[in-house]
C-alpha cells in the first residue's frame, strides 16, 4: 500500500475516534491497523490515547501491556500497564489472568537465562533465616 493511502486510513480512524471516542472495537482495531504497517510511533499514541478516554477497558490495557513486552522488549513498562490496569479496574478476570501469565513467563525466562549461564536454578540466602529469627 502506499503512503498516501496509509496516511489517507489514519486520517479517517482519528476522525471516527474523536466522534466516538468509547467505542473500544475502533480503539483496537485502528491499533491493529498502525502495527500492521510497522508504524511504532503512532500505535503507543493511539493506546495511550485510548486507555486515557476508557481506563475500565480491560481488552486495551492487555493489548498496550502485550505490545510493550512482546514488541519492545520492556517488562517493566509491562508490568506498570497492567497494574495500573487492575487499578482501574479490579475485578476484571482477564487482567488478573493476564498479569499472572505475564509474571510466570517472566519467571521462565529469568530461569532459563540462569540455566544458559550455568547459575543455579535457586539461590538460597544463607543470612535470610538468621536474620528472620534474630530479629533484625
Amino acid at each position: 500500500m502506499g503512503h498516501a493511502f496509509i496516511r489517507k486510513v489514519h486520517v479517517l480512524y482519528q476522525r471516527v475516534l474523536r466522534k466516538y471516542p468509547g467505542n473500544v472495537g475502533l480503539w483496537l482495531d485502528f491499533a491493529t491497523f498502525c502495527f500492521s504497517h510497522g508504524n511504532a510511533r503512532l500505535l503507543s499514541e493511539v493506546t495511550s490515547q485510548g486507555l486515557r478516554l476508557n481506563p475500565s477497558c480491560a481488552g486495551l490495557w492487555c493489548f498496550a501491556a502485550n505490545w510493550e513486552y512482546k514488541h519492545k522488549g520492556d517488562i517493566s513498562a509491562a508490568r506498570h500497564l497492567l497494574l495500573r490496569g487492575l487499578r482501574n479496574c479490579a475485578q476484571s478476570k482477564v487482567l488478573w489472568q493476564v498479569y499472572f501469565r505475564l509474571e510466570l513467563k517472566v519467571a521462565a525466562d529469568v530461569r532459563a537465562r540462569n540455566e544458559a549461564l550455568g547459575l543455579p536454578a535457586v539461590v538460597l540466602m544463607k543470612n535470610a533465616s538468621t536474620t528472620l529469627h534474630s530479629g533484625g
